[in-house]
């Protein structure tokens, strides 16, 4: 799981005039150190009990000086040998999603799997290898597509160096 979450890369959005203009946008980490410290216990532990039909979920609040609030949250599954990962939101603001329809903050504490803001980020994994494409993948629905990424996990174990 840790090297799951520590593969986990997001790529800014960008229009398309962007990569013209600034050049191929940067990839960054998905989660930090600390949040994978303390995610990955949880996450072994709620696929351990969950049924191979369900999806774990989970959702952190995010505070610091640089972002103020901001949320992650997404969800994964297991199907065969393939990890299914859904990051809906990372480090997003809840005001992110407001416009002139909606008003109000979203906090999707109640469903995670909900993006705050339909653009923004799009998700991408190393060691690319691992990475499943999308035509050899499950068929699973999702608001945005670019935010799913499916983890071979038996390339992903061939991928890793062992540890010497």
């Amino acid at each position: 799981m840790t090297q799951v979450l520590s593969g986990l890369r997001v790529v800014p959005r960008q229009s398309v005039l962007a990569p013209i203009v600034m050049g191929k946008a940067q990839e960054s980490p998905a989660f930090s150190t600390m949040e994978i410290q303390s995610l990955v216990p949880q996450l072994i532990r709620a696929l351990k009990q969950a049924r191979p039909e369900e999806l774990v979920t989970f959702y952190r609040r995010i505070s610091d000086s640089s972002v103020g609030l901001a949320i992650t949250s997404g969800g994964l599954f297991v199907c065969q040998t393939h990890l299914y990962v859904v990051l809906a939101n990372q480090r997003t603001l809840p005001s992110a999603g407001m416009n002139q329809n909606i008003v109000a903050e979203i906090d999707p504490i109640d469903s995670p799997l909900l993006p705050i803001a339909r653009s923004g980020f799009r998700v991408t994994f190393t060691p690319a290898l691992a990475v499943v494409p999308i035509d050899e993948r499950e068929p699973w629905p999702y608001i945005d597509e670019g935010r799913v990424v499916a983890v071979d996990l038996i390339q992903l174990a061939r991928e890793t160096p062992k540890a010497q």
